[in-house]
């Protein structure tokens, strides 16, 4: 009865500005969940994110409406300009009901960034690059204990059943887990890089991203493993006189420390059980023997989304008419989505050249202004500025060898940006 009364304190203490922010962040959640809480309505699979986003959505309208205030993301007006040509070269598509309903996924994604700034603009911006990383970590801890149980024969929504212990989250594979787990642990390797603890507290900071890190390894995934490769790379060319000098700082050395520890443990799996090695990790590679069916597919996938690019440069096929266009080009019949390949490419030959041109000059512009902010705040908001961007370059870099542009989880953290410079930009004109 004591509980009873409390939790009903608690619950009349709740504003409604609060159950907004709650919706919010249980649709950014769950962003990356592809094999639960979806259902298909005309022929169209609708996540739980993007159900409750359409919720918030229509609140959103009211509050512009009610209020007359509209908080503006950064570069907003090319976004809208992308969205424009994306409409009108439907009537390009050959599959226009598929078109369509790119489209308005297209307009949701978006939908995502309007309203993150909208309702996160009065928040401490800490308190939202937090929040943002609890989200990866629990879905490393989901990871992690997904792959554990693989060890007693239970296959906890594990999607690739191998000979070797795989972890993919909610999502449809691990290399979908690992695209959008890239993004967390960019953020958190950044920040304690930096020894930029504004955030969260050492403890807090070294232990997140020792999970993330983990359940990256753990995916398997192989362009994960390249993506965290490639950074550590990237990260020691930029601090290589402060490592020759003996000045780099103790949490970038604890990270190298930690990468060759990882190395080290994996050439003991490659030695120990080579040959699960080669049939879960270089199949499809075309080495040491094995097909080369993987890199060839995206290869070819690739070839051919720049192909029908080359057909119709200026006019587009719409993002949902790629795949149709591709199946004509190659005379196949045309089955559904998953032809093309690189969403650079896949933006070209949706979009246009003139479209493309504003698509680009999006992203040029969230970049150049970020940078161009974070110079002029505290050395710790600028940190969380370049954490966000940086994560923001490994999404994109991952997704070029990949497919689909439209993944929520890319529009959320464009989103998490835009809110992070918003609050900032506010800051500077106060």
């Amino acid at each position: 009865m004591l509980y009873t009364k409390r939790w009903r304190k608690m619950l009349k203490k709740i504003t409604g500005r609060q159950i907004i922010n709650i919706l919010i962040w249980l649709s950014i959640m769950t962003s990356s969940f592809d094999i639960v809480l979806s259902i298909r309505i005309a022929g169209m699979t609708f996540r739980f994110t993007q159900i409750v986003m359409i919720f918030v959505a229509v609140i959103y309208v009211i509050d512009v409406i009610r209020k007359g205030v509209i908080r503006k993301p950064v570069s907003v007006g090319n976004m809208i300009m992308v969205i424009i040509f994306n409409t009108i070269f439907i009537f390009n598509s050959l599959d226009v009901f598929n078109a369509v309903g790119y489209d308005f996924w297209l307009m949701l994604d978006f939908v995502y960034v309007l309203v993150m700034v909208h309702f996160f603009s009065q928040e401490k911006v800490e308190t939202v690059v937090r929040n943002y990383i609890i989200c990866f970590f629990i879905m490393g801890i989901i990871g992690l204990i997904q792959w554990l149980l693989q060890f007693f024969d239970i296959y906890f929504f594990v999607t690739q059943i191998s000979n070797m212990y795989r972890c993919n989250g909610f999502s449809y594979e691990p290399s979908y887990y690992s695209t959008y787990m890239i993004m967390g642990w960019t953020v958190c390797a950044y920040l304690l890089e930096n020894n930029c603890y504004a955030v969260l507290k050492k403890h807090w900071l070294y232990m997140i991203t020792g999970t993330i890190t983990i359940a990256l390894i753990l995916s398997t995934s192989r362009m994960g493993w390249l993506m965290m490769a490639l950074w550590f790379v990237v990260r020691l060319v930029v601090n290589r006189k402060k490592f020759f000098t003996g000045k780099m700082k103790k949490s970038m050395f604890l990270l190298l420390i930690f990468l060759f520890i990882a190395v080290i443990g994996g050439v003991y799996i490659i030695i120990g059980h080579w040959n699960k090695f080669v049939s879960v990790f270089l199949q499809g590679l075309g080495i040491f023997g094995t097909a080369s069916h993987s890199s060839s597919a995206r290869i070819q996938d690739l070839y051919d989304t720049f192909n029908i690019f080359k057909q119709s440069p200026w006019i587009g096929y719409s993002l949902g008419g790629l795949d149709a266009q591709i199946a004509k080009l190659k005379n196949i019949i045309y089955a559904g989505n998953g032809m093309t390949m690189c969403i650079t490419v896949e933006a070209l030959a949706a979009f246009g050249i003139i479209g493309f041109a504003f698509f680009a000059r999006y992203f040029y512009t969230i970049f150049k202004k970020s940078i161009k902010l974070a110079r002029k705040l505290p050395k710790e908001y600028g940190y969380i500025i370049k954490a966000v961007l940086w994560a923001l370059v490994m999404e994109l870099g991952i997704l070029q060898m990949n497919q689909n542009i439209l993944r929520v989880y890319l529009w959320i953290h464009i989103g998490i940006v835009s809110v992070v410079y918003f609050i900032g930009h506010k800051k500077v004109n106060v």
